[in-house]
């Protein structure tokens, strides 16, 4: 296994500087014990979308970390939820939404078999 050399090891080194001055990037990330298959496949996908991997490894990986978490999101939900019942907004209840959601998969179950 190889390791992926992705971007800095930190804002304060000469390395930083150097990467940065070179095209805009902030670190350096060293991925170890990624498994061969792995790095061919990510070639592949980087070759794919025409750029190194590099740049690809960089793109995923900040798709990746601007994604919220599912603790994220049922946090935010739920800040919502509160903030509607505040202001006196009716918010249906998870029971409701839950048979909401099932009533409209047994409607479109029904519809496929007609």
């Amino acid at each position: 296994m190889d390791p992926i050399v992705l971007a800095t090891v930190g804002a304060d080194t000469e390395a930083h500087s150097h990467f940065a001055s070179m095209d805009g990037m902030s670190g350096i990330i060293y991925v170890r014990d990624v498994e061969d298959d792995v790095i061919e496949t990510l070639k592949q996908r980087a070759a794919e979308a025409r750029m190194s991997l590099s740049a690809y490894a960089a793109q995923q990986l900040t798709l990746v970390a601007r994604r919220p978490t599912n603790a994220d999101v049922v946090r935010r939900a739920r800040q919502y939820a509160a903030a509607r019942r505040q202001s006196g907004a009716l918010t249906p209840t998870t029971d409701e939404v839950v048979e909401a959601v099932r009533a409209e998969r047994d409607r479109d179950t029904l519809g496929d078999s007609e």
